[in-house]
């Protein structure tokens, strides 16, 4: 497999503040593997750059999102900086039936999916077991129960930055940087794309992450949420980039184990009646399938003739806590209506109303806290 992002417009330095660059895109790797099919005992060998099997909706294919955008904790989380792929190794595997599988890999930490621009990190285990105790229909109806978990050092991230370039400018230390922007938005960190809720880089020894998922799909309707928490051992502030961080304490306090968490539930109905279909082979839900394709023709008898398509609605709550102790991050509490027009398999029209309330004071003391409102629409199409 090989994908890549041809219009990628960030720099390829800053790994942990992404800016955008000027003219000219600098392409970026998305899925580029090797696989072999049925070994013993082992499964799938698949070798590469890759997703790492870690959390549900991180997993799933963004060209079939229920929103815009996945919740905060993909930002903060599943795939900060890096769009979720990890050069690795990664086994997996399942039952006949496909009722129960499992997956384990590892993969090099890094905060940087360019080819061109290599920066060394820790390494990272990542493992998922995930549990189908309803699947009736070809997952018509279904229950999904996952669990995950990571495993890793840091990556080495700059310290300094030059703002014109982009280009680290300062020495490299093993750091991580929670954050996330909103869950309306185009592109990378920005005047109209706003971060909501920021950490900055601290300094750690390792980090450990746990992710809970349940989905559950029954005809039209289906349910789906995942919890995320996130231990960094020996952390440290480092006062790197104190416009959009959090209030911290003065930079080399040490904070000791730093504990961050969030989650999300998502209700969706299809108005017209499918049903979200279920890939067994990824553990994931797959492509949704209109009964009927969209079209307005007028047929040989002069008579306009009319298709709709399909039509969902959902609702998400979003919650992500990037404070604990001494590191004040900020809260999230979000709330996103969506409505879900597709034309046809490939092609589809999102609108996406979403009030998230922050709690969150900036290292400059300014009070940021407050509700804010957005509203977006996107056509997608994939080919």
């Amino acid at each position: 497999a090989a994908e890549f992002d041809f219009a990628n417009q960030m720099t390829a330095y800053n790994a942990a503040f992404p800016t955008l660059t000027g003219p000219g895109s600098l392409p970026a790797m998305k899925d580029l593997w090797l696989q072999v099919h049925d070994l013993p005992w082992m499964g799938r060998l698949r070798i590469g750059n890759q997703k790492d099997a870690y959390g549900f909706e991180h997993v799933g294919d963004s060209r079939w999102l229920n929103f815009m955008e996945r919740s905060f904790n993909q930002d903060a989380f599943e795939g900060p900086f890096n769009d979720g792929y990890l050069p690795g190794i990664q086994l997996l595997n399942q039952t006949a039936d496909g009722r129960i599988a499992w997956y384990l890999g590892e993969f090099k930490n890094t905060a940087n999916p360019f080819g061109f621009a290599n920066s060394s990190g820790g390494s990272e285990t990542v493992g998922r077991l995930v549990v189908l105790p309803l699947f009736e229909d070809r997952g018509f109806r279904l229950v999904h129960l996952g669990i995950s978990g990571r495993t890793m050092g840091l990556a080495n991230l700059p310290t300094q930055i030059d703002p014109a370039t982009g280009r680290p400018t300062g020495p490299m230390i093993p750091a991580v940087r929670f954050r996330s922007r909103g869950s309306v938005r185009n592109g990378p960190p920005g005047p109209l794309n706003s971060i909501y809720a920021d950490a900055g880089l601290l300094t750690g020894s390792w980090q450990n992450m746990l992710g809970l998922e349940l989905a559950v799909n029954n005809g039209p309707f289906s349910l789906q949420g995942e919890y995320f928490g996130s231990w960094l051992s020996d952390a440290a502030t480092t006062g790197v980039d104190p416009v959009n961080a959090g209030w911290q304490p003065p930079p080399g306090t040490e904070v000791g184990t730093v504990f961050f968490q969030g989650g999300y539930l998502e209700a969706l109905w299809f108005l017209t009646g499918e049903s979200r279909t279920y890939d067994l082979s990824h553990s994931r839900f797959d492509r949704a399938v209109p009964r009927s394709t969209f079209y307005r023709r007028r047929g040989g008898d002069g008579r306009i003739r009319t298709s709709p398509g399909a039509w969902q609605v959902g609702l998400r709550y979003n919650y992500l806590c990037l404070s604990d102790g001494e590191i004040n991050g900020g809260v999230l509490n979000g709330m996103t209506l969506g409505l879900n027009w597709l034309l046809n398999p490939n092609a589809r029209l999102v609108f996406n109303y979403d009030f998230t309330y922050r709690d969150f004071v900036n290292a400059a003391g300014l009070d940021g806290s407050g509700g804010i409102n957005s509203f977006g629409t996107r056509l997608a199409f994939d080919f």
